[in-house]
């Protein structure tokens, strides 16, 4: 399981429509794109579904090429080798100035379990030691399940996390959320905060 909460900056590509939800009240979704830069200098479109409350008066606001800012919760789906990303915004979409920095930054709390290969430790140019390793989360729609794996750096590790940071473990992590390119594809991060253990109840445990 995965939950975010962030503010992202980016370009409509997708002009507003309006949608109904079941109980008849509407809303309005559109798309936007931020591009990714990575320290290999390698550049992902990552294009967000964006849903939002509104209706007809506000759709004419929110057309393709405009730059609008939006703070929401962003969801995550793997299928493939494709990244679908939604946004459900919390507050109302802002239009931005055309000179404001593209980008989405937030928060990230994570539930799923390290992978095989375990945690590494380094050292930093002051020889403080931090640690990195790759985690996945189970991510299910109907029927169908898949794995979002992320990349964990915790620098200033606590000693008594040593025995959690282990290949295997199910682990709760909260931290900042860092997507960015690297060779062209997405590259989903975070920077830890904390971590714990995570108790599976009997029903939730991934393979």
């Amino acid at each position: 399981m995965i939950k975010s909460e962030v503010t992202a900056c980016g370009v409509i590509t997708r002009a507003a429509e309006v949608k109904k939800k079941d109980d008849g009240t509407t809303f309005i979704t559109f798309s936007i794109k931020i591009d990714l830069k990575g320290r290999d200098n390698s550049e992902f479109p990552l294009f967000i579904n964006v849903s939002a409350k509104g209706g007809e008066d506000d759709i004419a606001q929110y057309t393709k090429g405009k730059k609008v800012t939006v703070h929401g919760n962003l969801s995550f789906r793997h299928k493939g080798d494709k990244f679908y990303l939604n946004l459900r915004a919390k507050d109302e979409v802002e239009l931005s100035d055309s000179e404001k920095e593209v980008k989405i930054e937030g928060k990230i709390s994570f539930w799923g379990k390290i992978g095989p290969k375990g945690v590494s430790t380094f050292l930093d140019k002051k020889n403080r030691s931090y640690k990195t390793f790759s985690a996945f989360s189970q991510s299910k729609e109907g029927e169908t399940s898949d794995f979002l794996w992320f990349r964990f750096m915790y620098f200033h590790p606590k000693k008594e996390d040593d025995s959690i940071l282990v290949a295997n473990k199910y682990v709760e992590i909260h931290g900042d959320l860092q997507l960015s390119s690297y060779n062209s594809k997405l590259s989903t991060d975070c920077r830890v905060d904390s971590v714990k253990e995570w108790i599976l109840k009997k029903n939730q445990a991934e393979n």
